[in-house]
C-alpha cells in the first residue's frame, strides 16, 4: 500500500493499525510521510513482532504493539487487539 493511500486511509478513518516488520521499514515510513503525514501515522497502533522492532517504532514516535514473532504473531496480536476494541466499545 503506498504512504498516500495510508494517510487518506487514516485522515478518512479507514485505518486502524499499522504493522511493521523492520525497523527499516518504519524509517522508510516515516521519511516518505513527512511532517503532516507522522501526525497522522503517530495516532495508530504499530504491531511488530520483535522488540528491537519495538524501540526503533517507539523511538520514531509511533504507538509500538510488541506481538509474537513471525506473520502469525502479527494476526494474533491484530485479532486480540481488535476484539478488545470491539467489546469495549
Amino acid at each position: 500500500v503506498a504512504v498516500p493511500d495510508v494517510l487518506a486511509g487514516r485522515g478518512e478513518g479507514r485505518a486502524h493499525a499499522l504493522t511493521l516488520t523492520s525497523s527499516e521499514g518504519a524509517d522508510n515510513l516515516m521519511r516518505a510521510a513527512g511532517d503532516e503525514g507522522r501526525a497522522l501515522l503517530a495516532r495508530l497502533p504499530a504491531f511488530v513482532p520483535h522488540p528491537r522492532i519495538a524501540d526503533r517504532v517507539r523511538a520514531l514516535g509511533l504507538d509500538a504493539r510488541l506481538t509474537p514473532g513471525g506473520d502469525a504473531g502479527l494476526i494474533a496480536g491484530l485479532l486480540e487487539w481488535a476484539r478488545a476494541r470491539t467489546t469495549s466499545a
